[in-house]
């Protein structure tokens, strides 16, 4: 019927989503009073027109403008559509720092100690507040957007291991793999860390690695 018609035209993508809107877009919020309302309750940000008839404590994102005249609403939802498009697209963004390979060549196994180490490589993300006598640098790759929250999706933890006389021992660097915490590359022989639980909280927000998959 037409009037079936209407609501599919109207509604009828609302029965596709699989979640809730990250933010809604008003042109009245009058006649959109419903709408509005409805974000408000399930905490969704809402952005909208805003004329001087309107309540505007009623939305976050007020813009203010003249919500009856056909080409203020062209040229507002054009301007809004490109934020959007580009505030949607995904964004990745380097967090941390490890050294790169050339930097590792510069500190020796058996020869430096950890004072000799911070001073060729850096300060480290995670050192000296530990008391296993390792020392971390972290880096993650972040998926980002303006509405959505950051997003780890990759994550490196290089380590540094000292013996008892605080020599350098070793160079271990994990990243992970279908959810695994797996080593990428190793100075001398591959082994287990004195504080494992920590490397595994350092990846525990990235992929979701299991206990029992805590090194593959």
């Amino acid at each position: 019927s037409r009037e079936r018609a209407k609501l599919e035209k109207q509604l009828g993508s609302i029965s596709d989503l699989n979640r809730l809107p990250s933010a809604i877009f008003v042109v009245d919020i009058l006649k959109e009073k419903i709408a509005v309302a409805e974000a408000r309750k399930l905490n969704i940000p809402t952005f909208a027109m805003v004329d001087t008839n309107s309540d505007p404590g009623e939305v976050d994102y007020i813009i203010p403008s003249n919500d009856d005249a056909s080409k203020s609403i062209e040229k507002i939802l054009s301007v809004a559509l490109l934020v959007l498009i580009y505030g949607c697209s995904e964004q990745y963004r380097n967090h941390g720092y490890i050294p790169s390979d050339e930097e590792l060549s510069s500190v020796s196994v058996s020869q430096d100690d950890k004072n000799s180490v911070i001073e060729k490589l850096g300060t480290p993300s995670i050192g000296g507040i530990l008391n296993d006598g390792n020392i971390y640098f972290v880096q993650s790759k972040v998926l980002k957007n303006s509405i959505r929250a950051s997003k780890p999706i990759d994550r490196q933890v290089l380590v540094l291991s000292f013996d008892d006389n605080d020599r350098l021992s070793n160079i271990q660097k994990f990243g992970i793999d279908k959810g695994k915490i797996v080593i990428l590359d190793y100075r001398t022989t591959p082994s287990g860390l004195k504080n494992m639980s920590f490397l595994f909280r350092l990846f525990q927000n990235v992929g979701g690695p299991s206990a029992e998959s805590l090194l593959q």
